[in-house]
């Protein structure tokens, strides 16, 4: 995929940068530059750094079952809301080792007020019950340092880290 993400998180540097509508490439093209890094490179997974596949759904989902086909696994990013379970469960059966959200924030206020992102922190709650379900290994992006942040809001965060334990998580520093 090429372009802007149709979604318009207020942290997010291309909010307003004007960028082009998203395009996307083509699965064969996709396909042809996976085989091409296998066998010119060795490649034996990929990094898809799509920030939100799932966006174009039935798309994506072929895209994966063709990456199964060539026996090429992956990992991928997308929006807790965009994921259904049957979605999180076509990831896994095709070959996706880990999947990752952002959730930036487990606060309420931070997470729909501040950050704008569109989804709850129940959201990526579900999304995270979900992929334990099916044995998907979740990564989730967090922002500390946001407007507004107080102990308390950072302590929301590490007590719903403690509760649902994702397998692996990034803290980054909000950077204005």
């Amino acid at each position: 995929k090429r372009g802007n993400c149709p979604f318009h998180c207020t942290f997010c540097a291309l909010q307003n940068e004007g960028v082009s509508k998203l395009r996307l490439r083509t699965i064969d093209n996709v396909i042809e530059e996976a085989e091409f890094l296998r066998d010119k490179y060795g490649f034996e997974s990929l990094a898809i750094y799509d920030d939100e596949v799932l966006v174009t759904k039935k798309r994506d989902h072929e895209l994966f079952k063709r990456l199964k086909e060539i026996d090429m696994p992956y990992r991928c990013m997308t929006r807790a809301n965009l994921a259904t379970r049957e979605d999180i469960e076509l990831l896994k059966k095709t070959g996706c080792g880990e999947i990752c959200i952002g959730l930036e924030s487990a606060d309420p206020f931070i997470h729909e007020v501040i950050v704008e992102k569109g989804t709850t922190v129940e959201h990526h709650t579900e999304f995270l019950k979900n992929a334990k379900d099916v044995g998907l290994r979740v990564k989730t992006y967090l922002i500390i340092g946001m407007p507004s942040e107080s102990r308390k809001t950072i302590e929301n965060t590490k007590q719903w880290l403690r509760k649902t334990r994702p397998e692996n998580f990034d803290i980054s520093v909000f950077t204005p």
